[in-house]
């Protein structure tokens, strides 16, 4: 009898085991290829959904301001964000920092200026898993260059702080007279102890340039005509489906044990069973997971 204890005690220590090993190489790798994919649909639902029209303007040279309508829905694509010191190029951002958003790519504070906008643009972007658009924010020096795109007009921001502040410190997200915008993610690496804050400002004469425009006095009113279809590119998994995904694999675990006599195809299919359940239940994990981690 303590023989066939400590069996059942050595399988479940080893199954275990191997399901928390397993999750590391999905948390890092596969949820990074399912991002990828979701940018790339992304990507194409901007360019063929985002339609803008200048509808006003003080001369031809002026720094665009988009007329964004009264309610852009969560998860729609709204911008590109560039930040070449970063390896960030050309990647889609949503409307939403909440986790579902930023599983796609990084994510714009509701509460913040839109793009293209005046005040304190606020975006927020996993470090370590999914996209993580901004593993190398920390490498983002003083003066380094920040572009936003929102259709075919673009906005060049300067870096002028970089901070760490704790996850319960928004004051970093609060509204700011002049043009400005602000990037956070986890920090450290592989933790998400802190904050680390990127803030930078527009560089007037940089936008003017991208723009083909040169007098920085002047503005320009660019009106989003229609929005891309704000539908989630990576469907949403309620949290309630990890214990049941888990029953399910330690049950086929236990049945292959118990019918080790039985045929071989058998015990195989059962463990197939296991691994494919073990398998979908890390994506129902990762909702444990800090938001930009």
């Amino acid at each position: 009898m303590a023989r066939l204890v400590a069996r059942i005690i050595a399988i479940v220590l080893v199954c275990v085991g191997v399901y928390v090993l397993g999750f590391l190489p999905y948390a890092l790798f596969v949820s990074h290829h399912s991002s990828v994919v979701a940018q790339h649909r992304l990507d194409r639902t901007l360019v063929g959904g985002l339609k803008t029209s200048k509808i006003s303007t003080s001369s031809d040279a002026a720094i665009p301001v988009v007329d964004w309508p009264k309610r852009v829905p969560p998860g729609t694509p709204i911008a590109k964000l560039t930040i070449p010191s970063a390896g960030v190029f050309g990647d889609v951002i949503v409307e939403g920092a909440q986790k579902v958003q930023l599983e796609e790519g990084p994510g714009h504070y509701i509460e913040s200026a839109m793009p293209g906008d005046p005040g304190n643009i606020a975006l927020a972007g996993h470090r370590t898993t999914w996209l993580h658009p901004f593993y190398n924010l920390p490498s983002v020096k003083i003066g380094d260059k920040i572009v936003l795109m929102v259709g075919s007009h673009k906005w060049v921001y300067r870096a002028i702080d970089r901070v760490v502040v704790s996850p319960t410190d928004v004051s970093v997200l609060d509204p700011l007279p002049g043009w400005y915008i602000t990037l956070t993610t986890c920090t450290p690496l592989y933790s998400a102890a802190d904050r680390f804050v990127v803030r930078g400002v527009l560089a007037k004469e940089a936008t003017l340039a991208v723009n083909s425009t040169s007098s920085p006095s002047a503005t320009s009113t660019v009106r989003v005509v229609s929005l891309p279809s704000s539908r989630a590119v990576l469907p949403s998994v309620p949290l309630i489906l990890l214990p049941v995904w888990l029953v399910v694999a330690a049950c086929c675990v236990v049945a292959t044990f118990l019918l080790r006599k039985r045929p071989l195809v058998l015990r195989a299919l059962l463990v197939l069973a296991a691994g494919t359940a073990a398998f979908e239940s890390y994506g129902v994990a990762l909702n444990l997971l800090p938001r930009t981690w």
